[in-house]
């Protein structure tokens, strides 16, 4: 796991930092979007500089409360940046923003751990500083070179295919302890079992045809359930097996496919003003939230031979540093198809939330969460599938 960078604070001080910072980044993203688009106004150049002067301000006013060094020092880099681009007549315009909405994001995510669990990730930091260290050395001469390398360091994505990183095979558990999820009012998942090898269990191929046809059935059903939602498996489908394939096809095949078709099927049965709701759910209303993944497990207990989907189904949302749900499950215990649904998943609902973030930027975010909610090797592996993608001209 990461190393952790402790954030001294008084509660009080707490929420007053957290909407410093998200404000000011909404600002920026703002001006950063519209210097992106093409605007050349001098204005608009001295409104951003004076954001993160004011940021700055703000930090420093709150810092006898809470300890926020690590967020001056990256604001001043990126003043430091900005002061060195005007230096050298450089044009604040088009693909030289992207980095800089990316590291916005970056510390949008790492003001988020700041505030909820009072530490932020070492790893984090060093990715953002380090970022800036290399955007810092831009010229009118080297830009297109600064401005790839620094993209190479937020999102992993590179012009030439490394090869995959080797994945540790470890043995899961015969089934998942047991849930919290009460079992009166959802469904049991008692019964499912981990099949001790990753093969495909399902040796009928009609059956296999059958069944498959059945799952994917339902989850055009789920797909059409909510505007947004529409088209979501045909997105998710070749990113995860593509990802498996990178990886030796370490997930049976075909459990993995039905495990894309029905790991939201649960969804059909919340409620509408649930699915619109942004975030802010009450306690019931967050009960039904993390019961869905049960609910999808009756669909694979009435059919034989599904197991290894079930149990992918199962820890989807589970968090490679033991943050998700049901169980809290951690590393190398959540099983790799669940780890591989849990990215692309991701992947798809980062693209599908703001339609005008480019896919770099949300390549960069899933990279953000790298040790985080997503073990490491496996978001190397979704970087080069993501590289064979827009290599291929999916994603431009």
């Amino acid at each position: 796991m990461d190393e952790i960078i402790h954030i001294n604070r008084e509660e009080e001080s707490l929420h007053d930092f957290h909407e410093a910072v998200a404000s000011s980044m909404e600002n920026i993203e703002s001006i950063l979007i519209l210097l992106e688009s093409g605007s050349r106004s001098h204005s608009e150049y001295r409104r951003l500089y004076d954001e993160y002067s004011h940021i700055i301000g703000k930090l420093i006013n709150q810092s006898h409360a809470i300890d926020v060094s690590e967020f001056i020092k990256i604001f001043d880099q990126i003043k430091n940046f900005l002061n060195t681009i005007e230096k050298h007549n450089i044009e604040l315009s088009g693909r030289i923003c992207e980095p800089l909405l990316m590291i916005m994001d970056r510390i949008h995510f790492m003001a988020d751990d700041a505030a909820t669990y009072s530490e932020i990730r070492k790893t984090s930091y060093e990715e953002i500083a380090n970022s800036l260290s290399e955007y810092s050395k831009i010229t009118r001469a080297n830009s297109e070179q600064v401005i790839d390398k620094t993209i190479k360091i937020l999102t992993g994505f590179c012009k030439e295919i490394p090869p995959p990183p080797k994945i540790e095979i470890k043995q899961q558990p015969e089934k998942p302890k047991e849930t919290s999820i009460p079992q009166k009012k959802y469904p049991s998942v008692s019964d499912i079992k981990r099949p001790s090898k990753l093969v495909q269990l399902v040796k009928d191929e009609d059956k296999l045809e059958d069944d498959l046809a059945f799952f994917k059935g339902l989850a055009d059903e789920v797909d059409l359930i909510h505007k947004e939602w529409r088209d979501r498996t045909n997105f998710i489908m070749p990113l995860a097996l593509g990802m498996n394939a990178l990886a030796g096809n370490i997930v049976d095949f075909y459990q993995l496919q039905a495990a894309v078709y029905l790991h939201d099927v649960g969804m059909r049965f919340l409620p509408d003003e649930l699915l619109e709701e942004k975030g802010h759910f009450t306690e019931e209303q967050r009960t039904q939230l993390l019961a869905h993944p049960s609910w999808a497990i009756e669909n694979f207990n009435l059919m034989d031979g599904w197991e290894e989907a079930a149990w992918i189904v199962y820890q989807h949302h589970e968090k490679f540093d033991g943050t998700g749900y049901p169980e809290g499950t951690t590393g190398k215990e959540i099983c790799h198809g669940a780890q591989i649904l849990a990215i692309c998943d991701a992947f798809y609902s980062i693209m599908n939330r703001n339609r005008k973030r480019s896919v770099l930027r949300a390549i960069a975010e899933i990279n953000a969460c790298r040790g985080g909610h997503f073990a490491p090797e496996w978001v190397n592996i979704f970087n080069n599938v993501l590289t064979i993608e827009r290599n291929a001209g999916r994603f431009d």
